[in-house]
């Protein structure tokens, strides 16, 4: 998914190649175009599925495999125009990123594996729970764009793709909470994107993302997603109205139950039935990316149990 490879003719072919043999978990190439043809693709991906690849759309055939995403300099991805103000002062990192506990949702397990990170140096060094592996890879592109990071907010305006490491089949209870906002309108209506593919060990898995779009009318949509048939992205529940600026996210996952409770700026917004997407694919890891035109992230955790 990544911006398109400029117009060498020969890098050109070598992307169309790899977008029509890959999809990518949570987004495929062509899960980041236009509704329907760039979005997450199959599997865990949009329906574009020329977007995040089979199963989670993003498919991981490998670490560093070209994901072509819509050009961001593309008047179909990303709107004219000054974007809204946006909150540049991250909170506490314990408003954030509560501590385990009962009361803050965030689970108390053994064996816990967990991502954290907040956006102040390069994602791609950090190993936050010093297991040996670096936390996370992007897809898309061989060096991060430090540029776009500024005051522990990392801008992303060149469609970068964050994958989890090391690959996790996310089959026990799994707590997500993450800081992000859309600054641009995308006229696919997937801006912001956090997403997960889950059970990828079982016969069935399940792709589920959260997507933060800007409006026309300086609010934000928060549309939580899945795909009950590894093609058709549907919405598991929809929160509009929301301010301008970045929004803290929490989801939490009983992938046994198949069930997600999603939780906005500490306001609960039910629990929801998440769908069977289709059989299981590479794609085992969690994804941000800015699927659509701008978009801001300031802190990410993800706490998985062990499977039951």
């Amino acid at each position: 998914m990544g911006p398109r490879l400029g117009d060498v003719p020969g890098l050109f072919l070598l992307c169309a190649a790899l977008f029509t043999a890959c999809g990518r978990i949570g987004y495929d190439p062509t899960d980041l175009g236009t509704p329907e043809a760039s979005l997450p693709g199959t599997g865990g991906r949009s329906s574009d599925d020329a977007s995040p690849g089979t199963g989670g759309e993003l498919r991981e055939a490998a670490a560093d495999q070209v994901a072509p995403i819509p050009d961001a300099s593309s008047d179909s991805s990303v709107t004219d125009g000054p974007s809204p103000p946006r909150d540049v002062s991250p909170p506490p990192a314990e408003a954030s990123l509560p501590e385990a506990s009962a009361e803050s949702g965030v689970p108390v397990c053994g064996g816990a594996t967990t991502w954290s990170f907040s956006f102040d140096s390069d994602p791609t060094l950090a190993d936050s729970n010093g297991d040996g592996v670096l936390d996370w890879v992007m897809r898309n592109a061989t060096t991060f764009p430090l540029a776009e990071l500024s005051s522990g907010v990392w801008r992303s305006e060149t469609r970068i793709v964050l994958d989890s490491r090391p690959l996790d089949d996310f089959s026990g209870r799994t707590v997500v909470d993450v800081r992000m906002g859309s600054a641009t309108v995308p006229p696919s209506g997937r801006g912001a994107v956090f997403w997960v593919n889950l059970n990828e060990g079982s016969a069935t898995f399940s792709a589920l993302f959260v997507s933060l779009s800007l409006e026309t009318d300086g609010t934000q949509t928060l549309t939580l997603f899945g795909k009950p048939d590894n093609v058709t992205e549907t919405p598991l529940a929809t929160v509009s109205g929301l301010s301008p600026g970045l929004k803290a996210i929490h989801l939490d996952v009983d992938p046994v139950a198949l069930t997600v409770a999603l939780t906005v700026e500490g306001v609960g917004h039910g629990t929801h039935a998440i769908p069977l997407t289709g059989a299981p694919n590479g794609d085992r890891f969690a994804t941000l990316l800015a699927w659509d035109g701008i978009a801001e992230f300031d802190s990410v955790r993800i706490v998985r149990c062990p499977a039951p």
